[in-house]
């Protein structure tokens, strides 16, 4: 499983709130490559969807698939081949460009390897020199 190749897929995930809520979510597909926007209004279940998707939470019910293959959140590999950015999206109070690369330097991507793709990715999203 490599990063660049992940497809993700979500079937049947339920989460429950004691207040009622419920996030539920018969199928959801992003195939690799793909990009996925979710817009809703605050409380709408946007976020804990994420978080179940990251493999960050564990839905209650369902499973969600990497490339086919039933993963969850006890899952390392699997849980290494995500990446996740919240609302306060820095991890340190440096460059974008350090930010980005701190995932990579974890999974021990070299500095040369780390910095093209940083720049890639970067640029992807219109950031670079940030």
């Amino acid at each position: 499983m490599t990063a660049e190749a992940i497809s993700i897929t979500a079937r049947d995930i339920r989460k429950s709130f004691h207040a009622g809520f419920t996030v539920d979510v018969p199928l959801l597909k992003v195939q690799a490559g793909q990009t996925l926007a979710l817009l809703g209004p605050s409380g709408a279940g946007k976020s804990t969807l994420l978080w179940m998707l990251g493999l960050l939470e564990k839905p209650d019910s369902g499973e969600v698939l990497l490339d086919d293959r039933p993963v969850s959140p006890h899952d390392r590999t699997a849980r290494r081949a995500m990446a996740a950015v919240f609302q306060r999206p820095y991890l340190f109070k440096d460059t974008v460009g350090q930010n980005v690369a701190y995932g990579l330097k974890l999974r021990g991507v070299d500095g040369a390897q780390r910095r093209e793709r940083v720049e890639r990715a970067l640029d992807r999203v219109g950031l670079v020199g940030y």
